[in-house]
């Protein structure tokens, strides 16, 4: 076997440094082949601009060199979804946080705060799930701190059949409410349908 023009190291990585903007980075990858990927992509963003600043990488910028990178290939809906879940609800409130500094708590609190807004609420771990794990597979954060969150399903409130007294006042107001009689022609019908399913032949 040719030997690698990478480090391996103790715990099987392999690795190297690249110096940037006259600073040296270690890049770090499970094959040779990932830390070939890694330089290709490092000496892709500095090509078109894009700054390389570990250090003081914020989560908006990893997130917009996420979805350059990462999200090219996507639908224009899904993609918009992506921005506008980020813009509307995740940039405010970790959008500026050091992106080695977020941990699991910020996240939680995002989406404490979003309780309302069921579907948002699940892009948004969706969308920091995959901007974190991206993160912790270039070396920009040691884990994704929020790999193990989960939502708690929503579970519809148990229906209250209605009671005769119910009923009766629903009689009462059809005698001059259209949208009451309507009610009630569904309240029989669905009683009918209850009774007729329950014959036995």
């Amino acid at each position: 076997m040719p030997k690698s023009k990478y480090t391996k190291r103790a715990d099987g990585r392999y690795m190297t440094t690249i110096t940037v903007n006259k600073k040296r980075k270690y890049i770090y990858g499970a094959t040779a082949e990932e830390v070939d990927e890694k330089i290709v992509e490092i000496k892709h963003q500095k090509n078109n601009g894009m700054e390389i600043n570990d250090e003081n990488l914020s989560f908006k910028q990893w997130a917009e060199r996420w979805l350059d990178l990462y999200k090219k290939d996507i639908s224009l809906s899904t993609l918009d979804m992506y921005k506008d879940n980020l813009r509307l609800y995740i940039y405010p409130q970790i959008g500026n946080m050091l992106l080695k500094s977020i941990k699991e708590h910020h996240v939680m609190k995002l989406l404490n705060d979003m309780s309302e807004h069921k579907r948002a609420r699940e892009i948004s771990l969706l969308t920091i799930k995959q901007i974190l794990e991206k993160a912790a597979d270039n070396n920009y954060v040691v884990k994704n701190v929020v790999k193990h969150i989960k939502l708690n399903k929503h579970i519809a409130k148990e229906k209250t059949p209605l009671t005769n007294d119910n009923i009766s006042k629903i009689n009462e107001l059809a005698k001059t409410d259209n949208r009451a009689f309507l009610i009630l022609f569904i309240i029989y019908t669905r009683s009918s349908q209850r009774r007729n399913s329950s014959v036995k032949i």
